[in-house]
């Protein structure tokens, strides 16, 4: 059964608040148990999720490939700060050189390249189907696999493991379809799934503006798009508590207002005397 079309509207509604994106800013949001990724991405979405409270809501998102999941996350970054790039912090990983630099990222590039991101949407944030893949293993031999999805993020995290070889076992065994399997299959599985879903383990080739090296380096495209809505948070907030102060007015008369007209407003309140627009 196809998967219907998806339209995300932008992050901002007084209801956006309550998700707890504050822990995306902690610096331990990488490595802590108590920030459960999926989850979050999964209650932004179906949150931002424009069809509003369907019947499938999070089991929807939470079935979804994780670099569609991803890609869902670039489109709502682009819709909500109404930008087209994506600013990126790199460091070199020269031991001479630990040189930090910035890099823009694409959103609209990097949204189509997830597993389900039609090649001619409709509108922002349109999304599709995707199928099984047919992978070619050494010795003459094939196996089909799905990609994997918020479901799976979720199992594995509970699943316990007695070492990293039987993680990586599971994960191989959960999202088989068919086909002869080899314990050395491991590396030519994972490398033909990242050709398909290249969102979830993303790099970029760069070059270091103080020594030059050039070097291929990670990206967590999740982690950045889940700050970044996170910031925005966190200025709606400030948003809300300045012109409540100054105005009298409730959250959702404050959110109400179109984001330009806000700034306006807000603008006003910088300016003290207050009689004229900046």
């Amino acid at each position: 059964m196809p998967t219907p079309s998806i339209t995300l509207r932008a992050f901002g509604r007084a209801e956006d608040l309550d998700i707890p994106l504050d822990i995306a800013l902690d610096a331990s949001f990488d490595t802590t148990a108590r920030a459960d990724r999926p989850a979050l991405v999964t209650q932004l979405l179906e949150r931002c999720d424009a069809r509003g409270a369907a019947d499938d809501g999070e089991a929807f998102w939470w079935s979804r490939p994780v670099g569609m999941r991803i890609g869902a996350l670039l489109r709502l970054v682009a819709l909500t700060e109404a930008t087209d790039s994506l600013g990126v912090v790199l460091r070199c990983v020269q031991p001479d050189c630990g040189e930090r630099f910035e890099i823009e990222l694409p959103l609209g590039e990097l949204a189509a390249r997830a597993p389900d991101a039609p090649e001619a949407p409709d509108a922002p944030g349109s999304m599709t189907s995707n199928a099984p893949l047919r992978l070619a293993l050494p010795g003459g031999r094939s196996a089909s696999l799905r990609l994997p999805t918020g479901n799976d993020l979720r199992d594995w995290a509970t699943l316990p493991h007695a070492g990293s070889a039987d993680a990586i076992a599971a994960v191989i065994a959960s999202l088989r379809i068919d086909g002869d399997l080899q314990p050395g299959d491991a590396a030519a599985l994972a490398e033909g799934i990242a050709a398909h879903d290249p969102l979830v383990a993303f790099s970029v080739a760069s070059t270091c503006p103080a020594c030059g090296a050039e070097d291929e380096l990670p990206v967590d495209l999740e982690g950045l798009a889940l700050q970044k809505l996170a910031q925005h948070q966190q200025r709606l907030v400030m948003d809300v508590h300045r012109l409540a102060s100054r105005y009298g007015w409730t959250e959702q008369q404050a959110l109400a207002v179109p984001p330009r007209r806000r700034e306006r407003y807000l603008a006003l309140i910088d300016n003290d005397a207050g009689d004229a627009l900046p």
